[in-house]
């Protein structure tokens, strides 16, 4: 197995700090939705003030065993705070996003190792770029939010390389390492079924006996995949999700853990969804790339077929590709990630090949290839991430983790929490949701998750046992706030950036003077002020 050369490693380096530069830049904006929030609510919310939540309890609404998107992302974000807080680091949307970033960057140079096993030192070079340069997961990357599947990525990474250094011989210590990295992975996959169906495929396709017939290798490959030490703790896991799933539907508790989430993204409705798992596919990586990579996955089907080990990423990507065909919906694109990032593993292990080639045309053709490729991949990430189109022919389409414009959220919830009780009831505006509501307002408020119409949000007004005493309106549904309250109202706080209006606060009680406040000026105050680990997690202070 050759290594990387110094040139290689350098070259690999270069892709993570490019990657870093992509997930990192401008990651410090104002969470712009609950599915951006939800993470650093949750956490602010129940840690430290309830260590209820870290069990199975009754006395806690939240429990981080049975949350639906794993117990690993809860963790973090606690880990992370409480360091920072250690620190004396005022806690900021890029003090919660950054450590997800650091995690999910391991998958680069973790793509190239995994590559470089199956295709030599340049082919996991061009794999580290490729992943670097995957528009979904350098979007998704950048959230800390609800979606975390590049760390399910992350974490296939590494039970691959475990079960394939298992197979490839078979000690009791290595057998333990890939059970570790296989509980590991059912701790934060929700489609576990085909994880273990992959953990099987790699076995199955890392042992060195080709010559054996298909029978006697599946049953090589089934004596290894079920020893004790192997698959007890993952066993384990699997029950413990099925334990809280059963809970879940007797309805003894509120959340049945990540196993809930089996079919997010489904309609789950059996069918033939051609059109939705196209536009789905293409969104994530660009339509021209999706093409490349599938044109280069065709010329190494026939290594599947011959059950080679080099086919391990191309298995891999239809695994977790072929359900979304069949079951699924448009507009649902993150768990593509899944399938996508291996079949851009599998572009690299083709073109890795080319490019060793003896003829110059061969590693011209190879060369040339994946630089078109990585240049497709970064277009498309300017447009998915930053919204920047360079050229018509990109697709277009923002994802979670997106650079998105400031809302003027956080500069109202530094005023509120300044200038009001505790116990203030506000009301908001459909533009914003529950948990970015509860994160910077920590307030109780009236607010609804994606309204469908911005009518929608005013309808609790009509149903409200206690009318709010301030409202926040964005100021294209100035109208629709006076329709539905009753009493006269005051404008008393303008949130502006160049002195344009983003937000409205409006209060049922007479003001003394009408305040505008800029967001850069706000969001700042909100950091300074708010930003402490005591004022950020609510212990010992009332803000």
């Amino acid at each position: 197995m050759a290594r990387f050369s110094k040139f290689a490693l350098l070259l690999i380096v270069l892709a993570v700090t490019v990657g870093a530069a992509l997930r990192l830049l401008v990651n410090n904006q104002p969470f712009p939705s609950s599915d951006h929030a939800e993470l650093a609510a949750i956490v602010t919310f129940f840690y430290p003030r309830s260590w209820e939540s870290l069990l199975l309890s009754a006395r806690s609404s939240w429990n981080i065993v049975t949350s639906v998107h794993g117990v690993l992302p809860p963790l973090v974000g606690m880990l992370a705070g409480t360091i920072y807080g250690v620190l004396g680091i005022h806690i900021s949307e890029f003090w919660w996003n950054s450590p997800f970033v650091l995690i999910h960057l391991a998958s680069i140079p973790l793509a190239a190792v995994l590559t470089r096993r199956l295709a030599g030192p340049w082919a996991g070079v061009i794999a580290a770029f490729l992943i670097a340069l995957m528009p979904i997961h350098v979007a998704l990357s950048r959230a800390s939010g609800v979606t975390h599947t590049p760390l399910v990525f992350l974490l296939h990474l590494i039970t691959i390389l475990a079960f394939m250094r298992y197979a490839e011989r078979p000690t009791p210590q290595r057998a333990r390492w890939a059970s570790v990295a296989l509980a590991l992975a059912l701790l934060a996959d929700q489609l576990f079924p085909l994880l273990l169906v992959l953990a099987f495929g790699v076995i199955l396709l890392s042992l060195d006996e080709s010559s054996l017939p298909l029978g006697q290798r599946i049953k090589r490959a089934r004596a290894l995949m079920f020893q004790p030490q192997v698959l007890l703790l993952p066993l384990l896991v699997l029950c413990w999700s099925l334990f809280l799933l059963t809970l879940h539907g007797m309805g003894r508790i509120d959340s049945g853990g990540i196993a809930t989430r089996m079919f997010a993204g489904s309609d789950r409705q059996p069918g033939l969804y051609l059109d939705a798992f196209w536009n789905n596919a293409r969104y994530v990586l660009g339509t021209i790339a999706l093409l490349v990579a599938a044109v280069l996955a065709l010329l190494r089907f026939p290594a599947l077929l011959r059950m080679e080990q080099q086919a391990i990423p191309l298995f891999w990507a239809l695994l977790y590709l072929t359900p979304f065909a069949l079951f699924t919906r448009p507009h649902v694109f993150e768990l593509f990630l899944m399938g996508t990032a291996p079949l851009l593993i599998n572009a690299a292990v083709v073109l890795g090949a080319w490019i060793n080639r003896p003829q110059w045309q061969g590693r011209l053709l190879g060369g040339l290839t994946a630089g078109a490729l990585a240049a497709l991949l970064f277009l498309r990430t300017l447009s998915m991430v930053f919204a920047i189109n360079v050229v018509s022919f990109v697709d277009t389409g923002q994802s979670v983790g997106g650079m998105y414009a400031d809302q003027g959220l956080k500069t109202a919830a530094w005023w509120i929490r300044s200038y009001t009780a505790p116990d203030t009831l506000v009301f908001a505006d459909g533009t914003y949701e529950p948990y970015q509501l509860w994160y910077y307002l920590r307030r109780p408020f009236l607010g609804i998750t994606d309204a469908e119409s911005p009518t929608d949000a005013y309808e609790l007004l009509k149903t409200a046992k206690q009318q709010p005493s301030f409202y926040l309106v964005a100021p294209e549904h100035v109208l629709l706030l006076e329709e539905n309250v009753e009493e006269h109202i005051h404008l008393a706080v303008q949130v502006t950036t160049q002195n344009a209006p983003l937000l409205l606060i409006y209060s049922r009680e007479p003001v003394t003077e009408r305040i505008t406040l800029d967001i850069a000026e706000g969001n700042d105050l909100y950091d300074d002020d708010f930003g402490r680990w005591k004022s950020m997690f609510n212990v010992g202070e009332r803000q």
